[in-house]
């Protein structure tokens, strides 16, 4: 069970920030059609996805490598422990650990960006816990990976 949660956690550290990334393009990208700017881009689309695809593949972990790695070894200790976690787990965790981490930088970015961070993180959180599930990684809340003893007579 120790192999399941080091694998949860290194999951959720490594693919939670480009998770969070999309996120926060995607609301940046509608933000920047909704405005003038993003009218008057004169570069064709697939640069644009490109240059997307880069931001994210880059940036995504110096904004959320710190809400990967605390949520990731809290998790993964709990996965090992229990075999899971549930969606509300991962997002209480989500947001104890944005609380923490973000606390920081409200004085030097100001709320909206750690708002932005902390939804970005919850949606990550979803995301991995959906994926870790799918891959069959950990267990449902109904189905645990390690079977119940026998009821006695």
């Amino acid at each position: 069970m120790i192999w399941r949660g080091v694998r949860a956690g290194l999951f959720i550290a490594l693919l939670g920030p480009p998770i969070g990334g999309l996120v926060m393009v995607a609301v940046m990208t509608v933000a920047q059609f909704g405005s003038e700017a993003g009218a008057s881009s004169t570069q064709p689309f697939w640069l644009d996805l490109l240059q997307i695809t880069y931001f994210i593949a880059i940036f995504s972990y110096l904004f959320g490598a710190i809400h990967s790695i605390l949520s990731g070894i809290w998790l993964g200790r709990k996965v090992a422990r229990d075999g899971t976690f549930s969606f509300r787990e991962a997002i209480m965790t989500t947001l104890v650990v944005s609380v923490i981490a973000g606390l920081p930088y409200v004085a030097k970015s100001g709320v909206i960006i750690v708002l932005l961070q902390t939804v970005s993180a919850l949606w990550a959180a979803i995301a991995c816990r959906w994926l870790l599930q799918r891959f069959g990684w950990i267990a449902t809340i109904e189905t645990p990976l390690v079977p119940s003893p026998a009821p006695s007579p």
